[in-house]
This record gives C-alpha cells, structure tokens and sequence, in this order.
C-alpha cells in the first residue's frame, strides 16, 4: 500500500456524518476531561476536544464508546475516529508548552487534522474551546503580523503579498518558506564568525532558519554553530592566557589560528595551540578534525560495539531498569551496533538493533585528548564511555522491549510520543536510582555538566523527582519530540490510511472492473503482484491498476480487519502507559522513602497474545 496518507478521509468522513449525526451540536464543556451532554453529537458536530478527552481519557467515556459499538458499530467507528483527532489535537495546542517551533513541527505532522491547514479556523477552534487567542500558536501557524520585517519583504519578493498570504492553507506557506530557510541553511553552513558579534547574529540567523526546518535538516548546522563557537571562544581565551608569553612556538600557533582562512585550519591551530600549553579545552577537542585514529573504521566499529554491549548490562546492576533488562536479554539476542547519522540522536532502536551515533562517540574520545583504541586498553576511560552511554541505553531498550511487546500482541509498533514517554519515565527513575546509589555516578553527573547526555539526564531525573510520572504525559510532545503524533493521533492516521485505501481506492478499482466485458476481468485475474509498499501515491495508484483481482480482494479483507482492530490497538496502548506511568510512580516513592527497593515493582503489562 502507499507509504503516504492519502487526504480524502475528510469528504468520506463527512458524509458519514451527514448520515448518522441527529440532534443538536452540543457544546457543555468543562475543565480537564469534565463533560456534560451527549458527547457523540458535541465530538461529530461540534469538534468538541472536551467530548472527546472525556471519550477516551475516562472510565465513563470509554464505557459508553463500547456501548456505541455494540449498539451502531459504523457510529462508533466515525466517533472514534473524529475523538482520537480532536483528542490529539488538544494535546498539540495545549500541551503546556511556549514554543513556536514545536507547534510548527506538530503541525507538520498532521496534514490532514480537522483545523490545521486553515490557519484562521484552527485559531477561531482554539479560541472557542480555550478561552483566549494565542500569540504562539499566531506566530506558528506564520500569521502575518507576527514575522520580522525582513521576512515579509522576502515574501512580496516571492510573490506572496499580505493579501496572498493570507489565503495559502498552512502547508502552502510553510512550503514557501521553506523555500527561504533552506537558502539560508546553505549560506550559514559557510559562515566563518570571527568575533562574539558575528557569532550572535549566526545565532540569532540559526534560529530563525531551525523555526522552520525540521531537526534533521537543522543538524549541520547546529554542528557548524557548534564549531564556531569553540573558535571564537577559544581563540579569545588563547589571547588573554597567552599575552605575556615569550614562547615562539606557542605565538607562532596562535597566528596561524588567527590567520587562519577556515573553520577548521582555525580549530586545528587552536587545538594544537592549546595542547603544546597544557591547557584543558575539551570542547575544542571535540569540535576539532579528527585524528586519523578518531575517526571510525568498519573494524573500530565493531570493536566498539563489542566494548559497549559488555558494558551497558554491567551499568544498570542493582536498578529497577537493571532487573527487568537482564531478565528481557536472557531470552532475546541483544544487538549494538555504531553506526554513522545526519541525525543528532545519540542512539536509536530498529528492528531488534541498538544503534548508537558514531559522531556522539568520536567527540567523546576527541574531547579527552584520546583515540577510539584507547577505549579498549583504557578501563577508566571505558567506564567514562559507558556511564555516558548507559541511560540512553536504559531509553533504547525499552523501545525493544516496546517492539517485542507489540509483536507477541499481534499489534503494529506504532512508533510515537506514547512510546518516547513510556521511554523516557525510564529514562528518569534509572538516573534518579543509579544516582542515588552508585557514588561513581554521582561523581560523573557532576563532573560534566556540558555533556548533552548528562544534562538530558540530570533534567529528567530532576522533573520526575519534583512533578512526578504524569509530568512525561504533558512534556514529551514540546520538550523533547514535537514532530511526532501522541498515540491518539498515530490511530488515527492508521485508521484515515486504512479508510482511504480500502473505500477510495481498491474499493473503487473493484468496482471499476466489475463494470469490464469478461475478458478484460478474466485478464486481470492474472495481473501483477502488489509490492510491501511504494514510494509515492501515483505509483500505488499505477500498480493497483494492474494488479491481480484476487490480491485487491485479499488487501481489502485484510484492511477491514485491521480497520477493525484499531479500538483494541489502542486500548491495549493506552493501558500498557497507564500501568507504566503507575509503576514508575510507585517506584519512584521507594526510592524518595529510603525504603529497601529489593521488592520490585511489576513491570508494565506483557500480557500473551489473545
């Protein structure tokens, strides 16, 4: 089937409605999921996110949903779907977050939500529901009044006026300014600040560009901000240390670095600089060129490996987290692997293989003044490498344990925020234990402060200490992974995928053949075969044509039971995060009581397959 979502669930849905909504809209609402009045009615003619968080989010909601369904289960089916979006949507826009760039990208990710593409009803929704207009949500949704003045000068310059603007859908104008960002991603990829000055407006340039651009194609150049920050900083601090020095070598150093015609000729002279006069700079280590024996091989990559898979087990002795990895990787294979990225992950989970960021790991090693080599000779520097690395491990292996889960239920792994907050509840409780009982570690957390994955960590373990477990369930979408759908929103995309090809699609082309002369059908019935996916819509659209008759009929069947399950997909989802957030609470009193935690906590359900 095609990989991407097709857009007609709304008309389809829509006529739905028109045949099964009866009364008036009801629009009684209340705080959190506090509701009054019929909430089929107030979610399928209202769009009312309260009817639909009470729906979904509450004992009585959910009770009087399976009531639908047995009742007038092509009703249920069209609540359903339009309560998971509107739910999804209120976490989106009410998430507890301030954050232009986060809306943005949660916007991105739901191309066909109820409001998103028309900017004046998606704010009219949220000002009806909420209360109040939004000067956030205003700037995300680029609202006219609230860009700079250089970018609408950029825009008349395109062709896109005020009068213009206004009536592009918010896909259409964030394609016309991607247009301007990624010009400007090209232009800041060559900078070459020299002062603080120039550095801040790079800065201020850099954010303005990662406003609009996905986090992957902001990575380099954050990494190039990175790089120059070091150089100017540095370069200034080689300056004033070595002001009264009558070294030759040293001055001779430092008028290369001040010569120097790029970034890193200036970084390679600095780190040269500094290291002929002892003085600690691990940062600049870590922004500078690699040393031949810094930079990865195949061979280095898997010795790596090797030493990180022995370690990351050993870290986690004596955990919550520990108990419950030792016992999963007793019975599946565990398998790390390094491997090279354009992303800024440090680590990442597919397909039963934990991936960790060569880049993360080289700038480790650069930062020490140390070669990938050294890992395996030197024990403390080893130790360093897996105290970095052993809560984002904690991270990954639960996704595994998240996938493997799925799989035995007969569920897809739906990959999204619910899984990255089940995730990150881990994350938090393994640093807040280990902390708390290991000295070693300790010892490390305070010791490096400037370490992304020190910092990450000591900030979850902190939020989950003074706010507790439900905090993961308000923060994950704006802090941490904005792009991606909460798990309301990913069923609901699965539910518009399956409805789209199963009623606009094959649905149709079996029509379409059943209307045929019978040697046309009776060609047909030997047609191609369909592939697992394809790349765009027009190629499914094309191979569907020729496909075999008795394929579309097996595809549609197949689809409808899916269609079918996805109430049961998401219950089974919901509930697996209800009791992980309750474990993680009551673990976390444990640890907060100074009582004994050898008594463990059960796990998160992993019920067998039904």
């Amino acid at each position: 089937m095609p990989l991407s979502t097709p857009s007609r669930l709304r008309a389809t849905l829509a006529l739905s409605l028109l045949l099964l909504s009866s009364g008036a809209a009801a629009s009684t609402r209340g705080p959190g999921t506090g509701f009054t009045g019929d909430p089929f009615a107030a979610v399928i003619e209202d769009d009312n996110p309260f009817a639909a968080t009470f729906l979904l989010g509450t004992e009585a909601g959910r009770a009087q949903l399976a009531r639908l369904k047995a009742e007038e289960a092509l009703r249920h089916d069209v609540v359903f779907a339009r309560a998971l979006e509107l739910k999804d949507l209120r976490g989106l826009i009410t998430g507890g977050h301030n954050d232009v760039r986060a809306l943005r990208l949660g916007l991105q990710g739901r191309p066909n939500c109820a409001f998103c593409q028309v900017p004046e009803k998606l704010l009219a929704w949220r000002q009806r529901f909420f209360g109040k207009e939004d000067a956030v949500l205003k700037a995300a949704v680029y609202d006219w009044a609230t860009m700079p003045p250089e970018r609408q000068a950029w825009l008349k310059d395109h062709a896109s006026p005020e009068e213009v603007w206004r009536r592009l859908t918010y896909s259409e104008r964030q394609e016309v300014l991607r247009g301007w960002a990624l010009s400007e991603r090209e232009a800041l990829l060559k900078a070459d600040p020299r002062t603080r000055g120039e550095l801040g407006l790079m800065g201020a340039r850099m954010n303005e560009m990662t406003a609009v651009l996905t986090g992957n194609e902001s990575v380099a150049v954050w990494q190039r901000y990175a790089q120059a920050e070091q150089a100017v900083l540095r370069l200034e601090e080689a300056r004033a240390k070595l002001k009264g020095s009558k070294d030759p070598a040293l001055q001779a150093k430092l008028a290369e670095a001040e010569k120097a015609k790029d970034l890193d000729s200036r970084l390679s002279a600095l780190g040269a600089l500094f290291d002929g006069a002892r003085i600690a700079a691990p940062g600049l280590r870590a922004q500078a060129p690699s040393r031949p024996d810094q930079a990865f091989t195949p061979e280095s990559r898997a010795l790596v490996a090797e030493l990180v898979k022995t370690g990351m087990l050993a870290e986690t002795k004596g955990t919550f987290a520990g108990a419950e990895l030792t016992e999963f990787y007793a019975k599946v294979p565990m398998k790390v692997a390094i491997a090279p990225t354009e992303g800024s992950a440090v680590a990442w989970y597919w397909d039963g293989v934990m991936s960790f960021n060569e880049r993360h790991i080289s700038e480790f090693v650069k930062a020490r003044g140390k070669s990938l080599d050294d890992l395996a000779r030197d024990q403390a520097l080893l130790k360093e490498l897996n105290l970095e690395l052993v809560p984002v491990f904690v991270h990954e292996a639960v996704h595994h344990r998240q996938d493997v889960w799925a799989k035995a239920q007969g569920i897809p792994s739906n990959w999204s925020q619910h899984q990255e907050q089940e995730a990150m509840m881990a994350h938090a409780l393994f640093v807040t234990q280990k902390a708390k009982t290991d000295k070693a570690y300790a010892k490390f957390l305070a010791a490096h402060p400037d370490s992304t994955t020190v910092r990450q960590a000591a900030m979850l373990s902190s939020r989950l200490e003074q706010n507790g477990a439900d905090w993961f369930s308000h923060s994950v979408m704006a802090d941490h992974y904005p792009e991606r759908l909460s798990l309301e929103g990913v069923v609901w995309c699965q539910i518009a995928l399956l409805h789209n090809a199963i009623y606009a699609d094959v649905d149709g082309e079996l029509k379409r053949r059943a209307a045929l002369a019978q040697a046309e059908r009776t060609a047909l019935e030997s047609g191609q075969a369909l592939a697992p996916s394809y790349p765009t819509n027009g190629d499914w659209l094309a191979a569907m044509r020729k496909a075999k008759t008795a394929d579309l009929k097996a595809l549609v069947d197949g689809q409808r039971a899916l269609l079918a399950q996805q109430p049961r997909i998401y219950e089974m989802y919901r509930a697996r995060l209800e009791e992980a957030t309750r474990v993680t609470e009551e673990r976390l009193r444990t640890l907060q009581s100074g009582q004994s935690a050898q008594r463990v906590p059960p796990p998160p359900p992993n019920r067998k397959k039904p």
